[in-house]
């Protein structure tokens, strides 16, 4: 508990740090500062030399967890897909309900619903939560967060609403990464608060996400036997330091590093949290288990997936649609975002987590967000 200094420490830093990087380049805070971005700012054109050192990153990301043996983790063998059965839930129907008509009256445009139909985005992804829980519970014998952790879950979606808000604080620094150009149709001031609403769903999604990867034997095994690292006091200070470092430079040179957004945090929030003896993704790593880290990863990439199928048809009725407008590497779109983007977001769900937990270990409330396995009493 002595050591809960640092954990104020990193939130003070994450604040500062990007306000110091901006007096640093432009001698003041950056251009539109604001609650959230609705305009973009010129950024550097296409630039194929970087494109291509940006795929490699991507390509040697993607080895990483297509092909873990290259990387020294132990070959699995491949047996037959197996997943415990419960039977599907209640809410799995009101869960349907308001994910397919949400979805159909944002994709639809609905004009007959007048200015309700710049509503759906929350309940459309409530729905899909509901959804999601429900696929956990049929495949997990009857267990899921809404039976076995209901108040964890709703502790997730209050605190994702300021967890990504910092997002969108940061967003601000490295010169709108993403927009939001149709906020304007709901009315000041609340459309920031219908955006602190729909923030409220990322988090509850993404750890459900992870318990159902989880739920899948061969995928859990197969990066529970890798190498082994153990975190010393004095490699974690190192690691601490490098995402200060990290964190300030993505704001001096937004242009270059602007994908670092993603990374500098997780690296300082997650060695000050293993400063201070605090369970991460990344203490099991010691013992050869990349699971939690790896399964984190790409929970929020399958998520990710949604993101940005449901927002690339919402424009122009949802308030919340975004559009990106990256530097150098804008091509090759999947939906709005461009192919290399979503690297980011298997970075972005580990600093979720971490985050989740931080508050966690400030605000005193449980954060294992690890439902039992096929009926099992334990995570």
């Amino acid at each position: 508990m002595r050591r809960d200094w640092l954990l104020y420490g990193v939130i003070l830093e994450a604040i500062l740090l990007p306000m110091l990087g901006s007096w640093w380049v432009r001698s003041g805070l950056p251009p539109q500062l604001s609650i959230l971005a609705t305009t973009a700012i010129e950024r550097p054109p296409f630039d194929p030399l970087i494109f291509s050192l940006f795929t490699a990153v991507f390509m040697f990301i993607a080895a990483f967890f297509i092909m873990p043996t290259w990387f020294g983790f132990k070959r699995v063998e491949k047996t037959p897909l197996k997943v415990a059965h419960g039977h599907w839930p209640w809410w799995i129907w009101p869960g349907l309900l308001l994910c397919s008509s949400a979805w159909a009256a944002m994709w639809g445009q609905a004009e007959y619903l007048g200015k309700l139909r710049h509503y759906m985005f929350v309940p459309l992804w409530w729905g899909f939560i509901l959804i999601l829980d429900a696929v956990l519970h049929r495949i997990n014998q009857n267990t899921s967060l809404i039976t076995h952790k209901p108040r964890l879950l709703l502790w997730a979606a209050l605190f994702s609403m300021p967890g990504w808000y910092y997002f969108e604080y940061l967003n601000f620094f490295v010169l709108h990464n993403w927009y939001y150009p149709n906020l304007h149709l709901i009315p000041e001031p609340f459309n920031y608060v219908w955006a602190f609403l729909t923030f409220s769903t990322v988090w509850p999604a993404l750890f459900i996400w992870f318990n159902i990867l989880r739920c899948i034997p061969q995928l859990a095994e197969r990066y529970k036997h890798g190498p082994v690292i153990v975190f010393s006091r004095r490699l974690q200070a190192c690691i601490f330091l490098l995402g200060s470092v990290t964190s300030l430079a993505s704001c001096i040179w937004p242009d270059v590093l602007f994908s670092l957004i993603w990374v500098g945090l997780a690296l300082s929030l997650g060695a000050a949290l293993g400063l201070c003896n605090v369970w991460t993704p990344f203490s099991d790593v010691k013992q050869g288990d990349w699971s939690c880290v790896m399964l984190g990863a790409l929970a929020t990439l399958f998520n990710g997936f949604f993101w940005e199928c449901w927002n690339f048809w919402s424009d122009p009725s949802n308030p919340n649609f975004w559009r990106y407008n990256i530097p150098y590497v804008h091509e090759f779109l999947l939906f709005e975002m461009p192919i290399l983007g979503y690297s980011g977001y298997l970075f972005f769900g580990i600093e979720c987590w971490l985050m989740f937990i931080l508050f966690g270990r400030l605000f005193k409330f449980d954060t294992e967000i690890r439902v039992p396995m096929n009926g099992s009493k334990s995570v």
